[in-house]
């Protein structure tokens, strides 16, 4: 039996799709010059944003993404951090 590695580029594809199906715009954030920041912003109907960080199974935040993330939830934000499809279907269902 062979068991197919999830990577997070996966992950990406699959939750760019989930978006697109929900009617949700997604956008890759690619900061050059400040690192740690989550992957992904998701601008939500009626206002509000999700922050997404999308993770391999079982990826670990870097020490700097811990900071980012608690800098961002300080200040009243939701961060998600997501590492697999049923974790994606979750967060955007309940968004």
């Amino acid at each position: 039996m062979v068991t197919k590695v999830i990577l997070e580029r996966h992950l990406e594809a699959y939750f760019s799709a989930a978006c697109k199906k929900r009617g949700l715009l997604t956008l890759k954030l690619n900061v050059r010059f400040a690192r740690g920041w989550p992957d992904r912003i998701v601008p939500m109907k009626g206002g509000g944003v999700l922050w997404v960080e999308l993770k391999r199974p079982g990826g670990k935040l870097s020490a700097l993404q811990e900071k980012v993330h608690k800098d961002l939830r300080a200040i009243g934000h939701t961060v998600y951090t997501i590492d697999s499809k049923e974790g994606i279907d979750h967060v955007l269902g309940t968004a």
